[in-house]
C-alpha cells in the first residue's frame, strides 16, 4: 500500500517538571495522518506502510563571528577582547565562514505497529485518511530548547512513512520542531562556609521568587537571600571588653560559564565510561549589586543573639539574556543498565553553569560591656568572600496535601490529583505522574466528556494524556485540602 500524503501533528510546547533532584517526563502525545488510495485499501486492510517516529535532538554551534549584544554592559573586559578579535579577524578573510553544522542525536525511535484510530474515506476523490495516534516517551534527563553565546539546543520529531510493497519507492517524512521546557519546584538552599582559622562561621540561604504573570517583562529570575554570620561576639582584650563583627558592606555578582563540549560515551557495560574535551568556553557577568549598612549582633557574652543577618535580592534581567543551567548528566544514557544496548558514541553538548560571587565586608567595634559605650570602631576588618552555585531555571511553586479529587476520562482511566490549578487548554486534558501507587482513591468522581477552557490539571499517580495544552496560567485554585499550584509565567506544563 503506498501513501500519497502525510501530515505529522505534535505540541509546539514540551515540558519536564524537575522536584527534589529527580526529573519526571511525560509522553509527548500526538497524531500521523495518511492518505492512501481508497481501492488499495478496499483490497486488502493490513498491508499498511510502515510507520517509524524518531525524536532527535540537534546541538548547533554558534559561528565564530557572532558579536556580543552591545546593550549588556556586565559582560566581563577578557570576553569582550576575545570577541572583538575573532570578529575583525573573520572580516579581514576573503571568504565567507558556512554556518557550522548541527550534530543531530536520535534519542527515542520506534514503529507503529496497530491499526489506524480513525479511517476517513473522502468522496469522489478515490482516497481515505487514516489517522493513527501515538504516544511517544521521552527521556526525563534530557535538557531544555536553549540559545547560549556558543551554541544552541533543539528538538524535533519526524515520522517516516515507508510502502508496504517493494514495487513502490516513494518515502514521505514530516518533521516538526518541538520547544523543550524544563520547570523546578522552588526549594530553598543552603551553604555554610567555614574559613581557616577564623571563628565566624557563615550561612547562605536562597529561595527563587515566584514571577507571576504581572511581574516586571525585564526579569529573568529572581532571588531572596539572607547572609547569616555565627559566632560574631568575642572577648575583647581587656577586662569588661566586648568585640562585635560588623558587617559593613555586601557585594555580589552573577557570571555565567557556557562550555561547548565533545562528548564520548561508552557503550554497555562501560556505560558509565564518559570523556569530554572542551573546545571553546565564555564566561561572562549577568548583573551584580551591593549594599551598605551596619549589621551586628544584639547579644552579649553571657547570651542573646551572636549571629548577623543580612537580607538582600538577587535579580538577573531580561536583557542579559542568561541561558538556564545544563549539566553533563543531561547528556548521559538514560537507559537502565539492564536494558542498554547504547553503542559507543561521540557527540557535542552545550554545558551551562551559574555562580553567585559573594563578598561581605566586616568591620569591628568593641564596647565596655559594663557601660556598653563605645571603646573602639575599626571600619574595615575582613572581607568574607565565596563563591555558590546558582540555579537559573523556570521556578514554580508545589504546596503539597494529600489526594482528594478523583478524576475519571471519557475512557474509564482512573486519576488522583496532587495538584491542581486552573489552566487554559485547547482541548484534551494533561496529566503528569508523580507517584507510581494507586491508594486511598476518594469518593469523589467527575466524568470527563469534554474539556473546558478552565479545567484541573497537575501531577497525579496515573498519567492519562488527551490532547493539546495551551500552556498559559489564569488564576490558581484550591481544593478543599488547600492544595494548589502556582506557576511564574506563561507557559507551563
Amino acid at each position: 500500500m503506498e501513501a500519497w500524503g502525510l501530515q505529522l501533528t505534535v505540541p509546539s510546547t514540551y515540558t519536564l517538571l524537575e522536584s527534589g533532584g529527580e526529573s519526571h517526563a511525560p509522553p509527548i502525545t500526538g497524531s500521523l495522518v495518511i492518505a492512501v488510495p481508497s481501492a488499495s485499501l478496499r483490497a486488502s486492510t493490513e498491508n499498511f506502510p510502515k510507520f517509524e517516529i524518531s525524536f532527535t535532538r540537534s546541538v548547533t554551534p554558534k559561528p565564530c563571528d557572532v558579536a556580543v549584544p552591545s546593550n549588556n554592559k556586565s559582560y566581563s573586559f577578557f570576553f569582550k577582547r576575545n570577541q572583538k578579535h575573532k570578529s575583525s579577524r573573520n572580516q579581514n578573510s576573503p571568504h565567507a565562514t558556512p554556518p557550522p553544522e548541527p550534530n543531530v542525536e536520535t534519542l527515542v525511535q520506534y514503529d507503529l505497529c496497530h491499526a489506524p484510530d480513525e479511517i476517513d474515506p473522502q468522496e469522489g476523490e478515490n482516497e481515505t485518511w487514516l489517522k493513527f495516534n501515538f504516544y511517544l516517551p521521552i527521556p526525563s534527563n534530557i535538557p531544555p530548547t536553549t540559545e547560549t553565546i556558543l551554541g544552541s539546543v533543539s528538538y524535533a520529531i519526524t515520522a517516516t512513512v515507508t510502502p508496504s510493497t517493494i514495487a513502490s519507492t516513494r518515502i514521505l517524512k514530516d518533521t516538526q520542531q518541538i520547544k523543550v521546557s524544563r520547570r523546578v519546584v522552588s526549594e530553598q538552599t543552603r551553604h555554610i562556609r567555614q574559613y581557616p582559622g577564623e571563628k565566624v562561621l557563615t550561612e547562605l540561604s536562597l529561595i527563587p521568587n515566584q514571577l507571576y504573570s504581572d511581574s516586571p517583562e525585564e526579569m529573568k529570575v529572581a532571588y531572596s537571600l539572607e547572609w547569616v554570620a555565627h559566632s560574631t561576639i568575642a572577648k575583647g582584650a581587656r577586662d569588661m571588653e566586648v568585640k562585635y563583627v560588623v558587617g559593613k558592606e555586601l557585594k555580589w555578582k552573577v557570571e555565567e560559564t557556557v562550555k561547548y563540549l565533545s562528548i564520548s560515551r561508552g557503550g554497555n557495560p562501560q556505560r558509565e565510561a564518559v570523556t569530554t574535551t572542551c573546545k571553546e568556553q565564555r564566561v561572562r557577568q549577568l548583573c551584580e549589586g551591593k549594599q551598605k549598612g551596619h549589621w551586628i549582633a544584639t547579644g552579649g557574652l553571657q547570651g542573646g543573639d551572636h549571629t548577623i543577618e543580612i537580607p538582600f535580592d538577587v535579580n538577573i534581567p531580561a536583557k542579559a539574556k542568561a541561558a538556564d543551567g545544563i549539566d553533563l548528566s543531561s547528556y548521559l544514557c538514560h537507559h537502565q543498565e539492564k536494558v542498554c544496548n547504547c553503542s559507543p558514541t561521540d557527540i557535542t553538548g552545550v554545558i551551562v553553569e551559574h555562580n553567585l560571587l559573594l563578598e561581605v565586608v566586616t568591620g569591628q567595634d568593641t564596647f565596655d560591656e559594663a557601660t556598653g559605650r563605645l571603646v573602639d570602631r575599626r571600619p574595615r576588618m575582613k572581607a568574607f568572600n565565596a563563591i555558590f552555585p546558582l540555579s537559573v531555571r523556570d521556578f514554580i511553586r508545589i504546596i503539597r496535601s494529600t489526594p482528594s479529587t478523583l478524576l475519571v476520562d471519557k475512557d474509564h482511566t482512573r486519576l488522583t490529583i496532587h495538584t491542581a490549578a486552573v489552566q487554559n487548554v485547547s482541548e484534551g486534558l494533561y496529566m503528569h505522574m508523580c507517584d507510581n501507587s494507586m491508594k486511598d482513591f476518594p469518593s469523589e468522581v467527575t466524568v470527563l466528556e469534554d474539556v473546558e477552557p478552565e479545567t484541573f490539571i497537575g501531577f497525579c499517580e496515573y498519567v492519562y494524556t488527551g490532547a493539546y495544552v495551551t500552556p498559559e496560567f489564569t488564576s490558581t485554585e484550591y481544593n478543599e485540602d488547600g492544595l494548589c499550584l502556582e506557576t511564574q509565567a506563561a507557559g507551563g506544563i
